[in-house]
């Protein structure tokens, strides 16, 4: 929204460094898992190795979604129309944090209640994304809808990845549950 060229730049940069980090971490999770001598050195069972492989893989796929954004701030003959502006700030923000707040709670509390929680507020920023989505289908101008469609899928699946990452606290909470 900025046409902060340089963070695109830097943005786009880094989608490739995410991408180095996640082959490295998924030859390791092969590693891993092909021994057992290396799982038990590593203090974690396979279904927690696996867990976190899988939100390894969300977080690339977060980084891949910031580089398709900032892919369109280089593009000069992409630009958002002034009335979304707003919108989407607030729910890029909203994305944002969403994606903090799940790598948070999966390092810091592991708690089954904030994982709920943190599904929930992603479903009511899904609800938003979509309202938005749904208002682009009375937007005259084609290429301009196109443009804030594609900045909405990229929110969107942000957010998805965050739910995914959620699912994955639960089911260590769960896990963790001496009754289980």
């Amino acid at each position: 929204l900025e046409d902060d060229t340089q963070l695109a730049k830097s943005t786009i940069a880094r989608d490739a460094e995410a991408d180095k980090l996640f082959a490295l971490l998924t030859r390791h999770f092969r590693r891993a898992i092909s021994s057992l001598e290396e799982v038990r050195q590593l203090g974690y069972g396979r279904q927690e190795l696996f867990e976190y492989y899988y939100v390894g893989r969300q977080l690339e796929r977060v980084a891949d979604h910031a580089e398709r954004i900032a892919s369109l701030t280089v593009d000069v003959s992409a630009t958002i129309p002034g009335t979304f502006h707003d919108a989407i700030e607030s729910l890029a923000t909203d994305a944002h944090q969403s994606i903090d707040r799940a790598s948070e709670i999966l390092l810091l509390s592991s708690d089954a209640e904030d994982g709920d929680r943190l599904l929930n507020e992603c479903s009511e920023i899904l609800d938003e994304i979509a309202s938005l989505d749904r208002t682009l289908y009375d937007h005259g101008n084609a290429a301009e809808a196109h443009l804030v469609g594609r900045l909405l899928d990229s929110l969107r699946r942000t957010v998805e990845y965050s739910q995914n990452i959620a699912r994955i606290v639960i089911q260590q909470s769960v896990r963790r549950t001496p009754d289980n």
